[in-house]
């Protein structure tokens, strides 16, 4: 028996072309599926993987087995090539993350979730395209960041950087602060979350030269919305955004989740978006100073938790 494909089978296929366009719009519209998808054929895996390994959600207790097999076994050239954005959740050891960092070495945009507790954090300083950071301030208390004189620039593109709770004002956690600002050399848009401590705005802002947008996000409790608007308003400076997200419950990990998967999109993200507020504000002579801001896309006001996508313990790649 002949094992040649009968013509009219042959004949009924889709081009290669639509196939790929096919595959890939699945890809966009259900990213969730992607796992299944890399199984389909080989001529499939090869024109999905780019998109599919391109943004990558880490979580410990959930990573897809597709995704952590390639971590090990892929060429480290082929995340280097391919992924650009990587979140980090809670529950993976610190070497595994160590080698996720180490593979992904061409990223422009890391986050790692604000209840990651590791007893050591990866070395970042010198990935070269990095531009978008996520962290939390316990995150830079316990970082060993270069010093000055041990080499070149830390995060040489880094321009964008979200630090969420919890700040301590002790004076040894502001110096390890403080020393981590000043020493990125590009950093223009910064977001701190729920900062009691008006003087250490004042330092932000002299220590960062470069520095066009200073975004302080709060959500109000023992330090009162009064106390947050006091404390900005000292600062006298336009480059000042103060934003309420005061909820009955707010999620840090998934609001900084949602608003990277919004820059990963190619979306405006929350520091994109109050660079406009910045720049409306500054077109006009009397309103300079004015630092409320009513984000119109934040979180609903009657809502317990972010209204949109998948909580972090149900992402995938």
């Amino acid at each position: 028996m002949s094992l040649e494909p009968d013509a009219r089978e042959v004949n009924s296929r889709l081009p290669h072309d639509i196939e790929r366009t096919i595959f890939e719009t699945a890809i966009f519209m259900h990213p969730t599926c992607a796992p299944s998808l890399l199984q389909t054929a080989r001529r499939v895996q090869s024109w999905i993987e780019p998109l599919v390994f391109k943004t990558l959600v880490l979580s410990g207790r959930n990573v897809d087995a597709h995704l952590w097999a390639a971590l090990f076994t892929k060429p480290p050239a082929f995340f280097a090539q391919h992924t650009r954005h990587v979140f980090v959740g809670k529950g993976l050891p610190d070497d595994d993350v160590q080698l996720v960092v180490s593979r992904c070495a061409a990223a422009e945009s890391f986050v790692f979730e604000a209840k990651w507790r590791p007893t050591t954090f990866p070395d970042i300083w010198r990935l070269p395209q990095l531009q978008r950071l996520t962290l939390s301030f316990r995150l830079v208390r316990i970082a060993a960041v270069p010093g000055p004189g041990s080499g070149p620039a830390i995060l040489p593109n880094l321009t964008h950087l979200t630090l969420y709770p919890a700040h301590q004002t002790d004076a040894e956690s502001t110096g390890r602060y403080l020393a981590f600002l000043a020493a990125l050399p590009r950093l223009t848009h910064l977001c701190v979350c729920m900062v009691q401590d008006e003087g250490f705005l004042h330092h932000i802002l002299n220590q960062c030269p470069r520095l066009q947008v200073l975004l302080h996000v709060f959500d109000a409790g023992m330090y009162t919305r009064e106390d947050y608007i006091r404390d900005m308003a000292a600062l006298h400076d336009p480059r000042c955004v103060l934003l309420d997200l005061t909820r009955h419950y707010l999620d840090w990990t998934e609001w900084a989740l949602q608003d990277w998967r919004l820059a990963a999109a190619g979306g405006v993200e929350l520091l994109a978006r109050a660079a406009r507020f910045v720049a409306g504000k500054n077109g006009s002579p009397e309103g300079r100073l004015e630092f409320l801001w009513e984000d119109p896309h934040r979180p609903p006001e009657d809502s317990d938790a972010l209204p949109v996508g998948e909580s972090v313990d149900g992402a995938s790649v």
